[in-house]
């Protein structure tokens, strides 16, 4: 039987898409990249400020706030388009209970997510 050592397993792996080389990159306080603002920007225009999940398209540009990019596989530096998924409040707040807590409950965020679900959502709903 065959076993591989560890540098073809390492070449295998950069083969496939979910492989990124460590790195020391420059985050700001929150673990975001540096250029966070601009890509977010740029991906949420490319989908039109629609969120992926539900369909929510916020058209008025004062709005947004309310559509977030999302790192899929929760690593804040891993900017990769796969890795990146357009979200209303709502669907972001559903991703799981960190995501949920931080969006709904947290501080200024629990205001702004009341104000998109006055505005956006229907009043019954979480």
């Amino acid at each position: 039987s065959y076993e591989m050592d560890s540098t073809e397993f390492v070449e295998i792996l950069k083969e496939t898409e979910d492989y990124q080389e460590p790195t020391n990159v420059d985050v700001d306080i929150f673990g975001y990249t540096k250029d966070w603002e601009e890509i977010s920007l740029a991906y949420r225009t490319s989908q039109s400020f629609t969120c992926e999940e539900c369909g929510l398209q916020i058209t008025d540009p004062f709005d947004r706030q309310y559509i977030h990019t999302h790192h899929k596989n929760g690593n804040k530096t891993d900017n990769r388009l796969s890795n990146l998924q357009c979200l209303c409040l709502r669907c972001h707040a559903q991703v799981d209970e960190y995501h949920r807590h931080n969006l709904m409950e947290r501080g200024a965020n629990r205001i702004i997510f009341q104000e998109f679900k006055d505005k956006y959502i229907d009043n019954d709903l979480p």
